[in-house]
């Protein structure tokens, strides 16, 4: 699914660090999307379809570089949020 869908299931808050949200801007315009949610649509079921196809090792590897998950050794996080 590319493009905007007729309904939306739910609504997704967003944050993202000024330096993410310039390039996000960025492709948006490049690739002359309507608007932010439809470049962000389009970029994570362009990162979902690749992470699909990607070995599992692999897809662990980036997410733990990325600090996506917990690596073996990293103690989680206490935020005091729920």
């Amino acid at each position: 699914m590319v493009g905007r869908p007729k309904t939306m299931a739910r609504r997704a808050p967003l944050s993202l660090p000024p330096d993410f949200a310039k390039r996000v801007a960025a492709f948006r315009f490049a690739n002359m999307f309507t608007t932010e949610s439809d470049a962000l649509r389009f970029l994570i079921e362009l990162g979902l379809e690749s992470a699909q196809s990607m070995p599992r090792a692999e897809l662990v590897r980036r997410m733990v570089k990325a600090g996506s998950v917990l690596d073996a050794e990293d103690e989680p996080k206490k935020t005091g949020k729920r």
